[in-house]
């Protein structure tokens, strides 16, 4: 592990608003906790060379200053380790019959092909998460999640989702669900810990020892938390208050409409990333706001005794699917609202759906800070 494998100390304080043609991201330092580098520079002063200098004499003596050589402490280059996730991924027998539909030869599936849209966002950063979930009497085959992998996927929450391990032992993917303990995950010289929890998890003391246990163990700690249907948005904002202040870095609640995302203090100095909804990325939702999904994407950057969480941004994706004139629905496709627009909208099952409606279900609830140029 590239920091203390002690129990680190993340001393977090909100550092820069970046403004320019891309997304501004809001930035958080973790201060160094090396505190010999700290006095060492304190004791450091300029001393100016002494000169000898016989103002009696006729002919002065040049004298040269001897050159003093400082002590320089060795910069050490940052690294980078970019991480995405993503919301809810919903397999219904809907989504299972049209992806056997579009099996080509020797498939019996094709998963992969309803996540081109958001194939190279996933792909290319260094970790990719999301929440994988089904719904009651659906019995989704192994393809489902090996399209996960092949999306460039490596930790899936999976809640309270009945016991599929075994898919993801087939494809070596990490489970992260209610019923064990915290994964931690080696990404580079960082160690990140993530665990899921149920609302109803976060109330007497297991919770924080869990999460207190995982920020020993780890550099970043990740938590996923599934709300109860109907939860008020400051019952919410309590359970993220009390999870950040148990030691999580970044918390990720689940629910089917996109929530607000928002920097939350601790108290001690720290601040923690909380989305409280990243919605649907893939699901048979019926209304715009539950079409609506999102991928968070952030940077760690690392490497000279401190840790930064910055660059954060949310790409807001749509599920498209059409209906035939049997009503049949079909065509199961992610699409970021970049690639989207009205006349995919005017074809969708649902009706009425724009791109002003889209834009304003997410532009409503999450700050313009975290939102693409396009959005704001």
């Amino acid at each position: 592990m590239y920091l203390n494998k002690c129990k680190k100390i993340l001393s977090v304080v909100l550092s820069a608003v970046l403004l320019g043609s891309s997304a501004s991201c809001v930035k958080i330092e973790m201060r160094n906790s090396d505190i010999n580098s700290i006095e060492k520079e304190a004791e450091t002063s300029e001393t100016a060379p002494q000169m000898l200098m016989q103002a009696t004499r006729k002919n002065a003596v040049e004298t040269i200053p001897v050159e003093i050589e400082e002590e320089t402490t060795p910069v050490v280059p940052k690294e980078t380790l970019t991480i995405s996730i993503c919301g809810d991924i919903i397999v219904d027998n809907s989504i299972i019959s049209d992806a056997a539909n579009r099996a080509g030869d020797g498939q019996s599936y094709s998963f992969l092909r309803m996540y081109m849209g958001i194939y190279s966002t996933l792909s290319s950063a260094d970790l990719s998460l999301c929440s994988y979930k089904e719904l009651e009497d659906v019995d989704s085959p192994i393809e489902s999640v090996g399209a996960l992998y092949d999306l460039g996927i490596g930790a899936v929450n999976t809640g309270s989702v009945k016991d599929i391990s075994s898919y993801f032992e087939e494809y070596n993917l990490y489970d992260i669900n209610e019923n064990s303990d915290s994964v931690i995950i080696n990404e580079g010289d960082l160690a990140i810990a993530s665990l899921s929890l149920s609302e109803k998890d976060c109330t007497g003391d297991k919770y924080k020892s869990d999460i207190e246990y995982a920020d020993f163990m780890s550099d970043i700690v990740i938590v996923f938390v599934d709300w109860e249907e109907n939860t008020a948005e400051k019952d919410k904002a309590a359970v993220m208050k009390k999870i950040a202040e148990a030691g999580a870095d970044i918390i990720i609640g689940n629910g089917d409409n996109i929530g607000k995302i928002e920097w939350i203090g601790t108290g001690d100095g720290t601040l923690t990333l909380a989305a409280y909804s990243l919605g649907n990325i893939l699901s048979t939702a019926d209304n715009e706001q539950s079409l609506c999904g999102g991928i968070l994407n952030l940077s760690v950057e690392y490497g000279d005794g401190s840790i930064e969480l910055s660059n954060v941004s949310l790409i807001p994706t749509v599920t498209h699917y059409v209906a035939s004139e049997s009503e049949e629905v079909s065509g199961y496709q992610v699409f970021t609202f970049d690639a989207y627009n009205d006349e995919l909208a005017n074809s969708h099952a649902v009706s009425d759906i724009t791109m002003d409606k889209l834009k304003n279900s997410v532009k409503s609830v999450v700050s313009e800070d975290f939102l693409p140029d396009y959005l704001r």
